[in-house]
């Protein structure tokens, strides 16, 4: 897409009221994590931000004070794998977390982009459907394999003309947060809020370039 359309839909994301109501929400989990330096394995306020923030459901209530046990042990084991992560979150629930596991991620490092379905799968072309001809280990293997080329795209995609005039309109937009989040946050933000309804079907209108997206 031209840079003059992509233009116009950024200035009108960026004013709307569900994104600054996200960038304060997040702005406060940063804050308790990086400042306060909360333990987020009981910290209830904390558990609860985050929940709401990152849409953290559909799990049986067991599911969440083990992922958070499992949150604080990545904070505070500083040699422990991505893969260790995504493999703990993972048997947790019996399910490839690729979205669950990829939220703690970054929360150790922001500069490591999130996979959910709005960014991951609409915009960048990357959505794992289990395989009925593997085991567990198996289709973990596939969703982990999926997850790594996810984050190489997204940050390819983060040096493209198009992404730095997102973080540029982001930093004019909120200055305040223009040293606090990083460029890859400033950008997920914007696809993030990129989505309208109709007919029941989620459209998005930030259009990534094919050499970007998913090439399977």
């Amino acid at each position: 897409m031209n840079l003059q359309e992509l233009e116009r839909i950024v200035a009108e994301i960026l004013q709307r009221a569900e994104l600054t109501q996200g960038i304060e929400r997040y702005q406060e989990l940063l804050y308790l994590l990086k400042e306060k330096h909360v333990n987020v394995a009981d910290d209830e306020h904390f558990q609860h931000l985050y929940r709401n923030f990152y849409a953290l459901s559909h799990r049986v209530a067991p599911f969440y004070p083990a992922y958070f046990n499992a949150f604080q042990d990545a904070l505070t084991t500083p040699d422990m794998s991505h893969r260790e992560i995504f493999d703990t979150i993972s048997e947790i629930s019996h399910f490839c977390e690729i979205s669950f596991s990829s939220k703690i991620l970054h929360n150790l490092n922001q500069n490591i982009p999130i996979y959910d379905s709005i960014v991951g799968w609409y915009h960048f072309g990357f959505k794992f459907i289990k395989s009925q001809k593997l085991d567990f280990a198996g289709n973990k293997q596939i969703a982990w394999d999926m997850y790594l080329e996810y984050q190489k795209q997204f940050m390819e995609y983060m040096e493209s003309n198009d992404a730095k005039l997102i973080v540029q309109m982001f930093d004019d937009a909120f200055p305040q947060y223009k040293t606090l989040f990083t460029a890859v946050k400033k950008v997920d933000f914007v696809l993030w809020q990129d989505r309208i309804k109709v007919d029941g079907n989620i459209i998005t209108r930030i259009q990534i370039p094919d050499q970007y997206k998913c090439q399977r």
